[in-house]
């Protein structure tokens, strides 16, 4: 049964490696277990780490397959800068959205998921200190990207990761 729990929403993470090891393994385990069909780690001008274990992360991903009793693994591509994600989910047709702390309220991603019923969906989350204006520029405007908020309060990476992935499924 290859489709056997597999979602009917392609939501794609792109990820900022985060420091700590563990804390990237939480994301990919949870985000796993949620439904995410693929995820790309990626570097940016604030990530202070550009490297993670594979071969760790390809068991986690494994396990949280098992767990939610998914039939197909996601996808773990290869460490990218940020504007290679970004190239990489336009090319494949993916409405994105980068999660950011200076997104207006009234762009939450809930709402923005509302109006835009779109089934192939990246979601950007950044490392420990997020992304810096030029980068959330550099989306918006060469890539077409939405910037959305998850509410008024600051987040840190792991939980904006979970939080928005958990949003983004709920609308399958």
């Amino acid at each position: 049964m290859p489709e056997y729990n597999q979602p009917t929403l392609d939501v794609q993470l792109i990820q900022g490696i985060t420091q700590q090891q563990s804390k990237l393994e939480e994301i990919v385990e949870k985000a796993t277990e949620i439904g995410i069909r693929s995820i790309i780690p990626i570097y940016s001008k604030r990530t202070e780490k550009k490297t993670f274990n594979r071969s760790r992360l390809e068991k986690i991903l494994h396990n949280g397959c098992k767990q939610s009793y998914r039939a197909r693994m996601p996808e773990l591509k290869d460490v990218m800068s940020l504007e290679d994600a970004l190239a990489d989910a336009q090319a494949a047709g993916r409405r994105i959205i980068l999660l950011h702390e200076s997104a207006s309220l009234g762009d939450s991603l809930s709402k923005i998921l509302q109006k835009d019923r779109s089934v192939n969906i990246a979601l950007v989350v950044g490392p420990e200190g997020g992304f810096d204006e030029s980068e959330v520029a550099l989306a918006s405007n060469k890539y077409g990207a939405h910037i959305a908020s998850l509410g008024p309060r600051r987040l840190r990476a792991e939980t904006a990761a979970i939080a928005a992935v958990a949003i983004a499924m709920g609308n399958e």
